[in-house]
């Protein structure tokens, strides 16, 4: 099969909710970045932008960077499916590979991610994913409020270690290391936040 990606503002906006707010609440449940997401359609020409054997719903790249989801799904189909595709992007990020099956596990975890979401019918998809956008907000707020304050801190204590003449070079070195690594943790997880707005 033949499949197009569809420009953004051609997907109608419930389904860009859907699939945002799944994307971000299953991105931090499986501590991965939310990849890059692009709606395709079914089509008949040869020159598509891409080329599949057989029908599919969704598919994650080789490197687990982008996936690409069907448009005009029904919400709950659309929700699990962005939740498969991502914890196929989560099994290709795994340093040592994911051996096990990884269909049957994709397929395991969307199971899992509905049953939390409280196996919602299609009419109540959109309600489920903004209440558990609230909860995540809630907590990733909170945290990020601990991240700020120890970031603080240690850049303070970092700044101290510089200015002294005898201070350890390797302890400098772990501290900045430990700031850098808090830095990427806290923008993260303000695009976490800003997903779920």
């Amino acid at each position: 099969m033949n499949y197009r990606i569809i420009p953004i503002f051609l997907v109608k906006s419930f389904e860009r909710c859907i699939v945002t707010w799944t994307a971000a609440i299953v991105a931090r449940d499986l501590n991965t970045a939310t990849p890059g997401i692009d709606f395709i359609r079914q089509c008949s020409d040869p020159k598509a932008d891409l080329h599949f054997e057989g029908n599919l719903l969704g598919l994650c790249t080789k490197g687990g960077e982008q996936i690409y989801i069907l448009r005009d799904m029904r919400p709950g189909e659309l929700a699990k499916t962005v939740a498969h595709e991502i914890r196929h992007c989560w099994q290709k990020k795994k340093p040592d590979g994911y051996r096990a099956d990884r269909e049957r596990d994709a397929w395991i975890y969307e199971r899992e991610f509905w049953f939390k979401l409280g196996d919602p019918r299609d009419d109540m998809v959109i309600r489920a994913l903004a209440d558990a956008c609230v909860q995540l907000r809630t907590v990733e707020e909170a945290r990020l409020k601990v991240v700020r304050e120890k970031l603080d801190w240690q850049e303070k204590l970092l700044k101290n270690l510089q200015q002294q003449k005898d201070s350890s070079g390797s302890q400098m070195l772990r501290l900045a290391e430990s700031v850098a690594v808090m830095k990427a943790d806290l923008r993260e997880g303000e695009k976490v936040l800003a997903d779920i707005l």
